[in-house]
């Protein structure tokens, strides 16, 4: 600012000296050096002009670049607000998955100790049905590997005229029954236990009327176990069979007996004592 003060100063004293020359008051060597002055000041005072130009300019372009900086900033604020709405978000379903997979694992203990009550109550029931209330004699069937125990005082019949039928055993003083019979046929006669043992009543002139059917483990062997209901014409079958599928053969083992004869079972849990003994090799 100074300098260009200055430059204004000598513009003029060069103007005063120039029109001093006009009127024959100045030597031609003082007015040529009063030229010369102005001449250079006419050249600074261009050259101030383009550099206030140049910082114009420069001001205008740092505006921009103020305003841009401005607008960037404030989309990078929203965006922050929106990261720290989304964090929030985040922290809540953190919360609410933490506290999830703690009920889950509390669910899961709870089942687990259920399931250790569950093998504990299973092996009791084991321990249980290993005490049998008969004194027992052992059925053994080396051909499909399997065997069974039923009460030694019971007798053999073997004129069994009933499909399968290949072993039958029964309480001696009603020389059959109560009765545990043993029925290996072609797995083609039925697809199911049910449908295979209607076919075995069938061929005995039997009609199977109902059949409640479940599943069954005994002795670590799966088993499908039913609860058929037939006729004979001496009144109804108190029955329970469990069968499965080996070697292409329904193996088939019904425990049984006909209480119009007044065949009682020894004890309300002899029939279940008998099937709890089969064991499969």
């Amino acid at each position: 600012m100074k300098r260009k003060v200055l430059s204004g100063v000598a513009l003029l004293a060069a103007v005063a000296l120039l029109l001093a020359g006009c009127n024959g008051g100045v030597s031609q060597e003082d007015y040529d050096a009063a030229l010369a002055d102005l001449e250079d000041c006419q050249a600074e005072l261009a050259a101030a002009e383009s550099a206030l130009a140049d910082c114009e300019d420069a001001l205008a372009d740092a505006e921009s670049d103020a305003a841009t900086a401005a607008s960037a900033l404030a989309i990078a604020e929203i965006d922050l607000a929106a990261a720290e709405g989304d964090l929030d978000d985040c922290e809540d379903d953190l919360a609410a998955a933490n506290a999830e997979i703690a009920d889950l694992e509390a669910q899961l203990a709870a089942c687990e100790a259920a399931g250790e009550e569950e093998e504990e109550e299973e092996e009791e029931e084991e321990e249980e049905e290993v005490e049998l209330s008969f004194t027992p004699a052992t059925y053994t069937n080396t051909d499909y590997g399997f065997s069974l125990q039923y009460p030694d005082t019971w007798s053999e019949k073997t004129d069994d005229p009933a499909m399968g039928v290949v072993w039958r055993y029964g309480d001696a003083a009603t020389y059959v029954m109560p009765a545990v019979r043993v029925i290996i046929i072609d797995e083609s006669e039925g697809a199911t236990l049910e449908e295979a043992f209607e076919a075995v009543l069938a061929s005995d002139g039997k009609t199977l009327v109902s059949f409640e059917a479940s599943e069954v483990t005994i002795n670590g062997t799966v088993f499908s176990q039913g609860i058929p209901e037939y006729s004979h014409a001496y009144g109804p079958y108190d029955s329970k069979v469990i069968g499965l599928i080996k070697d292409g053969k329904w193996i088939i083992i019904e425990v049984y007996t006909l209480p119009a004869l007044g065949a009682n079972w020894p004890t309300e849990t002899t029939q279940d004592e008998i099937i709890s003994t089969v064991t499969f090799d």
